[in-house]
């Protein structure tokens, strides 16, 4: 609205003789404003580029929500990097269980952003749709998984062994320039197989969580 009714006031003032030279120079201003900040609507730095630039703005720039405030850079650029290594290390995990497993081998994302990635990218590698308890991803439930064999992506082997008696570290990720919020950042690959639970099904409820 403020950028149409300036447009309009320009408009207007220039048809003035003395005040020609407004549009041209309203042009010129917006141009050079797009180039000074065009860095923070479009990836067009490096990494470590956007952040020397981010350091110099003379204005400090405001995270979308709290659980962001610790993030190196805006959530919208944080938020993009690792996927692709956290994918290939949940196809290595998934190709190491035994071909007659694979059909009941549950792929749990500990968070919504991680279960978007591997049904994203995941079936460049053959893998399944992901399952995860984290906000609107816990409606489609367990997927009629059993729970027998789990592959755990971002969670801690500390807490896989309350659910499981065999967990095994497939990969470690960390990632310096993605998101800090949900642990985007810091990324396990857990094998998880011996469940202390009856079914997926009947847990289902306990994982939900909306944090």
């Amino acid at each position: 609205m403020i950028f149409a009714g300036g447009a309009i006031a320009i408009e207007q003032l220039s048809t003035a003789e003395r005040l020609a030279w407004l549009k041209p120079f309203a042009v010129m201003l917006v141009l050079l404003g797009t180039l000074a900040f065009l860095p923070l609507f479009v990836p067009v730095l490096s990494p470590t580029g956007f952040l020397r630039y981010q350091a110099d703005l003379p204005f400090k720039l405001q995270p979308d929500e709290k659980s962001m405030l610790q993030e190196p850079m805006p959530h919208y650029y944080s938020g993009c990097f690792g996927w692709r290594d956290l994918v290939r290390a949940v196809a290595k995990a998934y190709d190491g269980v035994l071909a007659q497993d694979r059909a009941d081998t549950a792929i749990y994302a500990g968070d919504f952003a991680t279960a978007g990635a591997v049904d994203l990218l995941g079936p460049k590698y053959g893998l399944p749709k992901a399952i995860s308890g984290h906000q609107s991803y816990s409606l489609w439930g367990p997927r009629n998984y059993t729970g027998r064999t789990m592959i755990v992506v971002g969670g801690a082997a500390d807490d896989a062994r309350k659910w499981f008696s065999d967990v095994t570290l497939v990969a470690d990720l960390h990632n310096p320039y993605a998101g800090t919020a949900y642990g985007w950042a810091n990324k396990t690959v857990l094998i998880c197989r011996g469940k202390k639970f009856a079914s997926l099904t009947e847990v289902w409820p306990r994982v939900k969580h909306w944090d």
